[in-house]
């Protein structure tokens, strides 16, 4: 059974507010702190549990493999929080999500999935990593002059990529990384207008949903599995045509190698008869 403060957490004003949005956009620090933070933590599963878009905006780009090691190891049983009161009340809060491998696991899908959409859509992010590196090789060896024309280098290009971050957060809010969906269905617009009023009956709704959604993704998978099954087929017919031609290739340069030395042969018998003659 739900506690009260739990229930309350489910009720204030942030969860109403959240309920009536279809995105959000969190801001991520230089450590990646929201990894270890008890109410971002909430606030990151309360998002997804109610089904609404979150975009992730990274402030210190060149940490994100660093950020990505953090986010695989977030554990909302070691999330920390300033009050012991409001630790305890969003642990019991969270628990009600799911299981905690559960809650883990969507929480960490949501963090990397747009660390790794950043990494595939910003060419520079190795080139200002590079210049950060030259930038420390600089400073070590006291070469002034390589110092400063590397911080002048590395300013720009990072200008150039957080402008390119920014317009990607722009359009990326609107529509959500490749994991969410563009559009809302008229069934998750049912789920959702039910949790307002009713949650067991939104729960079943979303189960009905998966058991469906599951269904066509079985149905897909194995589609794709015969289209992997037919092509490998095909290529293994590919590799038997070209392996056979190989071999008549072979074949026809050992016959012209042969037609050679029988034409030799030849040449050497009729002198020989010619000479006995």
């Amino acid at each position: 059974r739900e506690s009260p403060a739990a229930s309350a957490l489910r009720d204030s004003n942030f969860a109403r507010a959240l309920r009536e949005s279809k995105r959000c956009v969190v801001c991520v620090d230089a450590r990646g702190d929201i990894a270890d933070r008890a109410w971002c933590v909430s606030e990151l599963a309360m998002a997804s549990h109610f089904e609404v878009q979150v975009a992730v905006a990274f402030y210190n780009v060149l940490q994100l493999p660093a950020m990505e090691e953090k986010f695989h190891r977030l554990d909302i049983r070691q999330v920390r929080c300033t009050s012991h009161e409001d630790r305890m009340t969003l642990h019991k809060f969270l628990h009600t999500l799911g299981s905690a491998d559960e809650v883990n696991a969507k929480i960490r899908g949501l963090l990397l999935g747009w660390t790794g959409e950043y990494s595939k859509k910003t060419p520079k992010l190795r080139a200002l990593q590079e210049l950060q590196q030259d930038i420390l090789v600089a400073t070590r060896s006291r070469k002034l002059g390589r110092l400063e024309e590397h911080k002048v280098a590395h300013a720009a290009l990072m200008r150039e990529f957080m402008e390119e971050v920014t317009a990607n957060i722009i359009d990326e809010t609107s529509k959500g990384p490749q994991c969410l969906e563009d559009e809302e269905t008229p069934e998750m617009r049912l789920v959702r207008r039910a949790q307002r009023c009713d949650p067991e009956l939104a729960r079943m709704l979303k189960a009905n949903i998966h058991e469906k959604s599951e269904q066509t993704l079985q149905a897909h998978e194995a589609a794709v599995k015969e289209a992997k099954a037919h092509e490998q087929t095909v290529q293994e017919a590919e590799d038997a045509r070209r392996e056979f031609e190989a071999l008549r290739l072979g074949l026809h340069v050992e016959l012209d190698h042969l037609r050679e030395e029988n034409t030799t042969l030849k040449g050497r018998v009729a002198s020989l008869e010619a000479g006995e003659k």
